[in-house]
């Protein structure tokens, strides 16, 4: 299941087809008592591999189906008043699964490049958000990538510790089938580090999602529920607040409602993100 999301509302509370590259331990800094994370103006590329197990159940039979994806992906970042403009483009991807996908006509709702508003708290607005319902499979990755590579950021200076919180709206895909969904996650800063020779930040990231939906196909009766959970961690650029690494978990279950019955799909993800 791939999210799209459209919405993100920070709030603060002090305190492989292609296997993943190998990790650099990183080194911890004691030199670093708070961070004011600073967002600027930039371009870069990103290796994103996902690597899930769904577990299918229908009428006839009940299978365990392995899914590698391998992504690259580009954000440009630009000035704008007192906010920034952002894009993203997914430069390539692939998939490697054993799920039977029926051949798609191409969508002339297809979006080739995700353009939005990035304020200088890392809260992200996308424009055009009616186009992605068409649940064009391209539309919603390169949606939800983007909002896995920025994170908002409180106004205060942040220290060993402190944690802050976000409620994210969005567009889930089931298929062809649109869902709506919610997700709220919640940040902590670990310690301050190295990552490759950059100073950076460690922080840990939880979610908890529910969503819901129905197909807009015609003569198609289906309805969908679900929820999930996650956890990641993730290195930022101590003075840039760019992402540079994220290796993340979630488990997420739907039931999907026809007139044949209920019939539920469990997978589990492991996403691991670096910086090019």
């Amino acid at each position: 299941m791939i999210l799209a999301l459209t919405a993100c509302t920070p709030h603060h509370t002090q305190t492989t087809g292609t296997e993943p590259p190998p990790t650099l331990k990183p080194t911890v800094s004691t030199e670093a008592e708070s961070w004011t994370p600073q967002i600027i103006s930039g371009s870069r590329k990103y290796s994103v591999n996902d690597s899930s197990v769904v577990s299918i159940s229908n009428d006839t039979t009940n299978r365990v189906v392995p899914i590698e994806t391998a992504m690259h992906y580009s954000l440009a970042i630009g000035p704008i008043g007192d906010s920034f403009s952002i894009s993203g483009t997914v430069d390539s991807s692939t998939v490697n699964s054993q799920l039977r996908i029926k051949p798609q006509v191409r969508d002339s709702t297809k979006i080739d490049e995700i353009r939005g508003v990035l304020t200088k708290q890392g809260q992200l607005r996308l424009g055009s958000q009616e186009r992605l319902l068409s649940c064009s499979s391209t539309s919603v990755s390169m949606t939800s990538r983007i909002y896995e590579l920025v994170i908002p950021y409180p106004k205060e200076q942040l220290r060993i510790g402190d944690k802050w919180s976000d409620t994210v709206s969005n567009t889930n895909c089931h298929g062809r089938t649109p869902l709506t969904q919610q997700i709220i996650r919640e940040f902590q800063v670990k310690q301050f580090t190295t990552w490759h020779e950059h100073t950076a930040v460690e922080v840990l990231r939880q979610t908890n999602i529910v969503f819901a939906g129905a197909s807009s196909e015609p003569n198609t009766h289906l309805q969908a529920n679900g929820s999930g959970s996650g956890s990641a961690t993730l290195f930022m650029d101590r003075k840039t607040a760019v992402l540079l690494e994220s290796n993340s978990q979630t488990k997420s279950t739907l039931i999907i409602v026809t007139s044949r019955g209920a019939f539920p799909f469990t997978q589990l993800t492991s996403t691991h993100i670096t910086i090019q």
